[in-house]
């Protein structure tokens, strides 16, 4: 059964996305999981809002989540009119671009990118949500950060504007 919020493309849907997705995963108790988790599922909402809608804020993502004995499997839709992900290539060294690409793969367990690319699943099984993977994760979100959050080559965008 899947559970479903409808959000604008706007720093409110953000805020009601991280919301939704906090407390379904922090229902499952799976709390030191959980910011990896938001952080994948965040990053694809905020490429649904500004690359696949625009930040238009009368477009709407679609934000569902399923929760089952397997583990939690995210879906993500928006408006816009997709993308091939095999044209993209990340490079994981420098991440001049594509940040959310990289962060959303690796930190889930799977991904599939469908409807021309204007969706994608992220899943994260209970067997993956273990410690030693939720170590490995962690590592790799604190590497991410560390390298740059405090360089210029990592940019926040303002919804606002």
């Amino acid at each position: 059964m899947y559970h479903t919020v409808i959000l604008s493309s706007d720093d409110k849907g953000l805020k009601i996305a991280e919301e939704f997705v906090e407390r379904y995963v922090e229902s499952c108790h799976v709390e030191y999981n959980s910011a990896i988790i938001t952080t994948a599922v965040m990053e694809a909402v905020k490429n649904a809002v500004q690359h696949g809608n625009g930040c238009i804020s009368e477009r709407s993502v679609e934000l569902s989540i399923e929760i089952n004995a397997e583990g939690f499997r995210f879906l993500v839709k928006d408006q816009g009119d997709g993308f091939n992900r095999e044209d993209i290539h990340i490079d994981s060294q420098y991440l001049q671009s594509h940040r959310g690409l990289y962060l959303m793969e690796s930190l889930s367990d799977g991904i599939v990118f469908s409807d021309g690319g204007s969706r994608v699943t992220l899943s994260f099984s209970m067997p993956g949500i273990h410690p030693v993977e939720a170590i490995k994760r962690s590592d790799i979100l604190s590497h991410f950060f560390s390298t740059r959050v405090n360089s210029s080559s990592y940019t926040v965008h303002d919804l606002t504007n």
